[in-house]
């Protein structure tokens, strides 16, 4: 088979495993306190094209604890390949790192979800929400084979956090590293205590101590973060460029060094050719460094790392070992523009390919076969490949490859947004007005659909909050690398090309992709199924009936099977967060005068799982990794923060109560002979009510199967009172409720003072190319720096993302 048909093959196969669109999600902000929301918007991003396709139609999202632990989570429709929603924070929910994680209804053989998101997101407290922190200082360390440090317990006023009760122990401590042994240690009299770890259980640590402190019946959990809480072990890989080195040719070595947890190593090293130094060299803030060699045979070529402390990083790292022939690919820059300049040296006298596939897409372009000599220098133009993360290989005639380079495609393509402001500073709670002119790489107007968000300064951390456009064509392909905006640094995504680049990704891996069928799916959709059942466990019914809801003004009509099953779309099952339930009703045929349920399970709730968490510290410099003491949690300089409570029905169980003319927001109804829920009058008649908190009721529980707070007594019949539906019965599908910004909170309370962090967010904010796109609102009582962001998707198919700072003045 010809070579062009080989890599056709190959790709094509690969694509098969892949769904079309990739998932991503953006928050408002990444760091939060109780009681908050988290407002998303989630895109999913055509990247493979494919004639026939299963297109995602639900979302999961959730909140997860550093200790994969799920706080809240809910599903949501999605409708024309974009969905938004929020999660609000309870008021006791522990400070913290977490974890946002999405998952679409796609899912594989194992029913694990393959558009998959997580995004780091930090919880703090106010002073006033914390009656005690504990503070962790490292002592001195001497060389022993214990770690110490002290823990000291204070009031949120910095008062030592002393008992009030005689006799009583004054608090205590629970601490370890994950999966090592749970040690308890008590505060003495003036609110201090040492907390001792074998330095044996350092090794391999992450650098994280999970602790959790009670005093006075209050329990409060705390992950220490810090590099003291591992052994500093220095690990240093090489990176040659095109794969291997080869003797005789010069080839260009990227080299980094990290501790063992992740961290980046700021060293010293030299260079030796068998033992001699040759060079000394230093890596960076990010631990990474190059240097050029010319590899001799027999010669062994290795890093040493000098002027450091620990005996065990004095060790040597040996270079991979050359190969005796073969050829070194070398790009004059990773990062290009519309043409890539490429070096290739070779000691084999060979006919060759040059492949280009593009990482996301997998299209591939191949060249005609080149005759090489010891020196070839190719300029390489690329009109048609595709922008981003693309793989450059060097094939032999029978398509084997030779060596590969990782390069970043049309850099200085791009759109642009300018967000003009009518006043770069304003009062407090005063209208903000801007103007977002968009435009093409031509400078042409362009228009699309985005997310639009103001949001306080200090609630934003750049460690954190990646972007639509760098996920897409950077983050995606090659996660946990140092660039959080892909236009920030040129030098930065060069690096990362040279790197994480090399260590990623291989021409090869299109070998090893399993062989799928080019007619068949490795994925599928989870869909929603109803079903329709008897009230009164009764097995022996019989279809189709006719389901009847209302969404909205509107009445939705299902008609089910012979076995009461019936296939509703989320979108039609969806209701807006906050308001009513939404309610069935079920018929029978003619003369069937039994009480039927609804009931309409989530597919989606095993499909939330922790993903790298916690993230390496080289993923990004991000705040928190290092907390000293859990003081840090403390949001400072943070007014007073009134939030609205938003009450939402929560639970485990999927029935819907049929509904009907007296039936409350829950389905409960009451006939005119005082029973609730009666079997004998359903809602769908004129005799019933809606039940009231506290009244007393007739109840019949052998003829119910919903949970409602009662002693049930033995007969039939008992009397109760009436304490709501159980909070398990609840759960749906949800449609994003409106954001309720300063100008609505003012007008209910004119003279209240808000302090809101997050001013505006517009999650389907849609621009015309035709217009200047403006956006107003109303600034917040809290003086401060604020950022009004643009992120989401141009008419043209590429991304944009913008920022903008503006001042609310104090009075």
């Amino acid at each position: 088979m010809a070579t062009e048909e080989m890599l056709e093959e190959k790709t094509n196969r690969k694509n098969a495993m892949l769904p079309e669109s990739m998932l991503y999600i953006t928050t408002d902000k990444t760091l939060y306190l109780p009681t908050e929301v988290i407002w998303f918007t989630g895109y999913l991003l055509p990247y493979v094209q494919k004639k026939d396709t299963v297109v995602a139609d639900m979302l999961s999202v959730a909140l997860l604890s550093e200790k994969g632990d799920v706080v809240m989570r809910k599903t949501y429709a999605i409708n024309k390949m974009i969905c938004s929603g929020s999660l609000t924070l309870t008021d006791s929910i522990a400070p913290g790192n977490y974890q946002f994680i999405a998952s679409t209804n796609l899912v594989n053989d194992k029913n694990q979800s393959v558009q998959h998101f997580s995004t780091p997101i930090i919880i703090r407290s106010t002073s006033a929400s914390n009656s005690f922190v504990t503070h962790f200082d490292f002592r001195e360390q001497k060389n022993t084979d214990t770690l110490v440090l002290s823990a000291t317990l204070k009031r949120a006023d910095g008062r030592l956090a002393v008992s009030t009760k005689p006799n009583k122990k004054n608090g205590s401590i629970n601490y370890a590293l994950p999966n090592k042994p749970i040690r308890t240690a008590y505060f003495d009299e003036f609110g201090k205590v040492s907390l001792s770890i074998p330095r044996k259980e350092l090794t391999g640590s992450t650098g994280v101590l999970q602790t959790s402190t009670t005093f006075e019946g209050a329990t409060k959990q705390f992950n220490l973060h810090s590099s003291m809480l591992t052994d500093n072990q220095l690990t240093i890989r090489f990176y040659p460029e095109g794969g291997d080195l080869v003797e005789d040719l010069m080839s260009r070595v990227s080299y980094e060094a990290l501790f063992a947890d992740g961290r980046p190593s700021t060293v010293k090293l030299q260079l030796l050719d068998n033992g001699v130094v040759k060079d000394t060299l230093t890596t960076d803030s990010a631990g990474a460094g190059v240097f050029v060699i010319i590899p001799k045979r027999n010669h062994v070529y290795s890093l040493r790392p000098i002027g450091t402390t620990n005996q065990a990083s004095q060790k040597l790292y040996e270079l991979p070992p050359a190969l005796t022939k073969g050829m070194v690919l070398s790009l004059h820059n990773a990062v290009a523009n519309d043409t890539l300049s490429v070096t290739i040296q070779s000691s084999v006298d060979s006919a060759v390919y040059l492949s280009i596939i593009n990482l996301l897409s997998n299209d591939a372009q191949i060249s005609p076969l080149i005759n090489l000599s010891n020196a070839n220098k190719i300029q390489i133009p690329l009109n048609n490949i595709y922008k981003g993360l693309n793989t450059l290989t060097i094939l032999d005639s029978k398509g084997r490859p030779f060596a590969e380079c990782v390069f970043f495609a049309h850099f200085n393509t791009k759109n642009s947004a300018n967000i003009v402001l009518e006043k770069a500073a304003v009062g407090t709670n005063q209208k903000v007005e801007a103007t977002i002119q968009l435009q093409d790489a031509d400078n042409k107007p362009i228009g699309g659909m985005f997310t639009v968000a103001c949001v306080r300064q200090n609630r934003l951390s750049g460690a954190y909050k990646t972007n639509i456009e760098t996920y897409y064509h950077l983050n995606y392909s090659l996660p946990n690398n140092s660039v959080a905006n892909l236009y920030k640094s040129r030098t930065d995504l060069e690096k990362v090309m040279r790197i994480q680049g090399w260590r990623r990704l291989s021409w090869q891996q299109l070998n090893e992709t399993p062989q799928p069928k080019l007619n068949s799916v490795p994925y599928h959709k989870i869909s929603l199924e109803g079903r329709v059942k008897p009230s009164d466990g009764s097995t022996k019914f019989k279809g189709p009936f006719t389901v009847m809801s209302k969404k909205d003004s509107l009445s939705i009509i299902f008609t089910t099977d012979q076995e009461g099953i019936f296939s509703p779309t989320p979108v039609e099952l969806a209701s807006k967060e906050g308001s009513a339930r939404l309610l069935f009703a079920a018929y029978g045929v003619k003369g069937d005068g039994r009480k039927y349920i609804v009931e309409v399970k989530d597919p989606l709730d095993s499909l939330i799982r922790p993903t790298n968490f916690p993230f390496p510290n080289n993923r990004y410099d991000f705040e928190g990794q290092n907390l000293s003491h859990a003081s840090e949690v403390l949001l400072t300089g943070e007014p007073f923060v009134r939030q609205l409570q938003t009450v939402e029905i929560k639970g485990k169980s999927s029935v819907y109560q049929t509904a009907g003319y007296g039936t409350n927001e829950r389905g409960d109804y009451v006939c005119y002979l005082n029973f609730l829920n009666c079997y004998e009058h359903t809602p769908q008649t004129t005799v019933t009510s809606k039940p009231v908190i506290g009244k007393t009721y007739s109840y019949q529980p052998i003829f119910n199967t919903r949970k409602i707070s009662y002693a049930p007594k033995k007969s039939q019949t008992i009397t109760m009172i009436y304490q709501g539906c159980s909070p398990e019965n609840m759960k749906g599908i949800y449609e994003a409720r409106e954001f309720y910004a300063m100008e609505q909170l003012k007008k209910d309370s004119p003279e209240e003072n808000f302090f809101l962090s997050t001013l505006y967010w517009n999650p389907m904010f849609k621009a015309l190319s035709s217009a200047n796109n403006k956006v107003s609102f109303n600034s917040s009582d809290a003086a401060g720096l604020y950022k009004i962001s643009i992120e989401g998707i141009a008419d043209n198919g590429d991304f944009i993302y913008a920022e903008k700072l503006i001042t609310v003045q104090g009075k």
